[in-house]
């Protein structure tokens, strides 16, 4: 299965180089916090999947002082974004998800909180 993001138009899923940016690049994660991080990552294969995380799940797997969750996933309405598209997700879905990881105590640190990215998203 090749995870790697689709490139359509202007919108863009961040991919390998995009992530290791964000983790080991000038400013990134690792010059704020050397040595001092853990990353898991779900890959999501299909949009249902998302329906399928457990905030309890989540917070299990995290073990530092401080935890936030980076959601790098697009959430939508359209049907056809869905089928064709690397990183698209119910809107629905997608919110319920992040409510449930918010709910167990892991804080949505990226893009923004549940409640406002979903005023954000429209």
């Amino acid at each position: 299965w090749d995870y790697r993001p689709v490139v359509s138009g202007r919108s863009r899923r961040p991919g390998d180089a995009e992530l290791a940016e964000l983790l080991e690049g000038p400013g990134g994660v690792e010059e704020a916090l050397p040595g001092d991080y853990e990353v898991h990552i779900t890959w999501v294969k299909q949009p249902e999947d998302v329906a399928s995380i457990r905030g309890e799940d989540v917070r299990s797997l995290l073990q530092g002082r401080n935890i936030t969750a980076w959601y790098f996933l697009q959430p939508t309405w359209s049907l056809h974004a869905l089928s064709d598209k690397a990183g698209y997700v119910s809107e629905g879905q997608f919110f319920e998800m992040c409510q449930r990881v918010e709910l167990a105590g892991v804080p949505t640190g990226w893009p923004h909180v549940a409640h406002v990215h979903r005023l954000l998203a429209g």
